[in-house]
């Protein structure tokens, strides 16, 4: 499982490193959720991050998307759904 784990922490930062790949990587929030079952507290919180920077950046573009650079939007509503995100990952 442990390679398991690996590959897909390098899918992850690869997609969150390309330019098109903060759209596809919440898509991996199972596989997150399923990694942190089997990891302990700091890999839980390691995964939850994960998923949380995928899903905060996503909403990071919607918000620019539909609101443009309005403060404090463009980083406060991004910003809160990541931590949301990286808070319910981690204990699941």
């Amino acid at each position: 499982m442990t390679g398991l784990k690996v590959a897909l922490a390098g899918v992850t930062g690869l997609l969150l490193a390309s330019q098109a790949g903060f759209l596809a990587a919440p898509l991996l929030i199972p596989l997150h959720v399923w990694a942190a079952r089997r990891s302990g507290q700091a890999g839980a919180l390691g995964w939850g991050a994960a998923s949380g920077i995928g899903v905060g950046t996503t909403a990071w573009a919607g918000v620019y998307v539909s609101l443009g650079e309005r403060q404090p939007a463009i980083w406060l509503l991004p910003l809160t759904v990541a931590v949301v995100v990286t808070a319910l990952v981690a204990r699941a």
